[in-house]
């Protein structure tokens, strides 16, 4: 289903670093991360490794490294479909508030399938916001996740 919206509305990303991750590279990784998502988030860094989570217009982020083996584990989270509850709810609100009157018009037209016709717009009309809506929601967690995995790339170089 992912491939009619162009991409996933959530995404995990797991990843081996063949480093360990000190209290000062656990700090570095911090700070990178807050400034590559510009924002303060919610983050800690220790000598065992590091947290950060952020929840900002609708969009989930949780980055954590920890100490594994000689190596570190990485994991991204990015969560995007909370940002959904909203459209679909205006959407359809907003779509049943006009067809409901131009229901009741087409009923008195005395057309058997106006009614139909009027139902099925409504229909087209909720499924298009809703799509737009899911569109731009899956072109943000791929954005988050490309600007991170950037960031993460340069880290692991550096």
């Amino acid at each position: 289903m992912a491939w009619l919206f162009g991409g996933p509305l959530s995404s995990q990303v797991d990843v081996y670093l063949p480093a360990g991750l000190g209290l000062e590279s656990a700090q570095r990784l911090l700070s990178i991360i807050r400034a590559t998502l510009l924002t303060q988030g919610r983050g800690e860094a220790t000598s065992s490794g590091m947290s950060f989570s952020s929840y900002e217009n609708g969009q989930k982020v949780f980055v954590a490294a920890h100490q594994d083996g000689p190596g570190a584990r990485l994991r991204v989270i990015i969560d995007s479909r909370p940002r959904l509850i909203l459209p679909i709810v205006i959407a359809t609100t907003g779509t049943l508030i006009v067809v409901y009157p131009a229901l009741a018009a087409a009923v008195e037209v005395g057309h058997p399938s106006a009614p139909y016709v009027v139902l099925g717009g409504g229909f087209a009309i909720v499924a298009g916001l809703i799509w737009r809506s899911v569109r731009k929601s899956v072109q943000r967690t791929l954005s988050t996740l490309d600007k991170l995995v950037t960031a993460l790339s340069n880290f692991m170089r550096d």
